[in-house]
């Protein structure tokens, strides 16, 4: 027997020949099982601390009073313009982060051969 609401629409007894919180159920592990899939393909994300010392092993010295908050400069001799990271160092760094320090590097490294 049909069961209506008080506005006439049909409430559903079952959806595609399961109870719906058992579809609901189904689906959400569905998703579960995607996204831990997924996340095993992207890499963990670097603290702001590593990203720290990958630039100070390079050579990029603080600018100690610079930044307000959480916000550090930090230059090199050789480049022009200063790499600012915003956050604790416990935190995640954001892939735009990742990303300027990375291009850093790399241009610090091509500066370094071009002079040799």
């Amino acid at each position: 027997m049909e069961k209506f609401s008080k506005r006439g629409y049909l409430i559903a007894q079952s959806c595609f020949g399961y109870p719906c919180s058992d579809l609901v159920h189904l689906l959400s592990l569905i998703l579960i099982n995607v996204t831990a899939i997924f996340s095993l393909f992207l890499p963990m994300p670097k603290k702001i601390r590593e990203l720290k010392q990958m630039l100070q092993k390079a050579g990029f010295r603080l600018l100690p009073k610079r930044g307000k908050g959480s916000h550090t400069y930090w230059v090199h001799p050789l480049m022009e313009n200063p790499i600012v990271l915003a956050g604790k160092d416990s935190k995640d760094a954001q892939p735009y982060q990742e990303k300027d320090v990375m291009t850093a590097l790399k241009e610090l490294e091509k500066l370094k051969q071009e002079g040799e």
